[in-house]
């Protein structure tokens, strides 16, 4: 099979696809939180080759990550949505009291397969502690990280999260982990008046305002992804026809396998073999029975260490083809550089700065994170890119913290919500693009990323060599 090494026109392609991707990852509804707009579909959104760009991108991200690192945003949001709170407790319109900590839920895998995404809460911590000591807090309150462990299993879940909203009072959960633990666990939230906050999990629903306002999303959308995956194969690989899909036999892994099989066969593709596993799985058989369909392309719909595992066995059965794999394996130091030189010919659409990845060395944002690790970190591995996704929830955390204070009423969590749902600024790992959120007409916070390859040798994703997807501000709000 023959990789196209032109990537102009598959950036082109691209961009006309997520035009009407973007359309059908949401649209208005006729609700008080919906009709005031539309999605903007009429423009084709950006999509060009990264290294046409990547030098103005970085200077641009690293100025604008180097200022709002060091000084979050302080002013009132001004925000068209509104949380509803005629159904809620009294407290959830109640300044907190004088002194007292705010309380930032983490909940998430600390034991398990998934495991490795606990390190989220730490990033989080060190982020807090840093605004703890150099600012005081926030509003005179010190932030604090609760931290419950779910193991990634649904049905320990909704234990977790009571006990935090009930024992531990807290103000907000923030980056939680899982679809169905996110899923079965947002109408507590909403009960309760709490915030579920910029959730680990890039399933659609989280841009749904109008149902379930008390819950936002953190990452961009596996249905956007599965259909750029599509595109992207049908661009850089031209000869091929049969693909392999193998996915997490939750409502995570469906996600991607139910857009793939509609969208892979749409385009003249042949689905030679459709693999669900299990969290307790090795992928053993899952994988003899891909390469039994002898593929052109392996797609792994999977997180974590299943798609380390995946590269490696694939490989040692003689796969030398492409293999793309979920965005939520992106971590270098965690998932890629345990399959050694197998990660060869493995790609992903890149949506985040590794701080392990030497082409970001020089990176202002990174260098602080570094920096702030070495300070408040006590010991954790600043290389792991899952801290660096933890320490950026806890940018945006302080963000809408920060604009929540300085609403009519103070620093309430119908405030925070409110905030939450009208975020404008880029974060410290952002490659690109711009986090904006206003629950009106754009529910999606993140809507930017690069397909990429993975360079074994030296450690890093080929992002300048790779293909730019922007649909910022058109992903709407979701419509069920």
């Amino acid at each position: 099979m023959r990789p196209r090494a032109t990537t102009a026109r598959l950036g082109f392609v691209v961009a006309a696809c997520l035009s009407l991707i973007a359309a059908a990852c949401g649209s208005s509804k006729s609700s008080s939180a919906s009709t005031a707009g539309t999605p903007t579909t009429t423009a084709a959104p950006t999509a060009t080759t990264a290294a046409s760009t990547a030098a103005t991108t970085a200077a641009t991200t690293q100025a604008t990550t180097a200022a709002t690192t060091a000084a979050p945003s302080t002013a009132p949001a001004a925000a068209a949505f509104k949380v509803p709170t005629d159904k809620c407790p009294a407290d959830a319109t109640q300044p907190l009291a004088a002194g007292a900590p705010i309380k930032i839920g983490f909940i998430g895998p600390q034991t398990g397969p998934l495991a490795g995404f606990g390190v989220i809460g730490q990033g989080m911590k060190v982020y807090f502690d840093k605004i703890n000591k150099e600012q005081g807090g926030i509003d005179g309150h010190q932030i604090e990280v609760v931290t419950k462990d779910d193991a990634y299993d649904p049905a320990k879940s909704a234990p977790a999260v009571q006990e935090a909203l009930q024992g531990d009072k807290i103000f907000a959960s923030v980056f939680q982990i899982g679809t169905p633990n996110v899923a079965g666990t947002r109408q507590l939230h909403a009960d309760a008046c709490v915030p579920q906050a910029l959730v680990g999990s890039g399933f659609p629903a989280w841009g749904d305002p109008a149902h379930f306002p008390w819950t936002t999303g953190g990452i961009p959308s596996y249905t956007v992804e599965a259909k750029v995956w599509v595109q992207f194969i049908k661009q850089k690989f031209p000869d091929a026809k049969k693909v392999a899909i193998l996915s997490f036999n939750n409502d995570f892994g469906k996600t991607y396998k139910t857009t793939l099989d509609k969208e892979l066969p749409a385009a003249g593709y042949q689905i030679v073999a459709d693999v669900a596993h299990e969290g307790t799985s090795d992928l053993s058989n899952e994988v003899t029975q891909l390469l039994a369909g002898a593929p052109d392309v392996i797609i792994g719909g999977t997180t974590a260490t299943f798609c380390t595992n995946l590269i490696n066995l694939a490989r040692q059965g003689g796969f030398t083809g492409p293999i793309l794999n979920s965005y939520t394996c992106q971590s270098i130091q965690q998932y890629m550089v345990p399959a050694g030189a197998a990660a060869a010919n493995v790609y992903t659409l890149v949506v985040a700065k590794d701080p392990s990845d030497p082409a970001y060395a020089n990176d202002a944002a990174v260098k602080q994170y570094i920096a702030d690790v070495g300070t408040y970190g006590g010991g954790i591995d600043a290389k792991i890119g899952n801290v660096f996704t933890g320490y950026n929830a806890g940018f945006f955390t302080v963000d809408a913290l920060t604009r929540a204070a300085k609403m009519d009423g103070g620093l309430t969590r119908a405030n925070l919500m409110n905030a939450f749902w009208s975020f404008n600024l880029v974060g410290p790992i952002a490659i690109g693009g711009i986090g904006r959120v206003d629950g009106v007409t754009d529910a999606y916070i993140a809507e930017y990323g690069v397909m990429a390859e993975y360079d074994p040798a030296g450690q890093t994703y080929k992002v300048a060599d790779g293909v730019k997807i922007d649909v910022e501000g058109q992903g709407g709000v979701y419509s069920g």
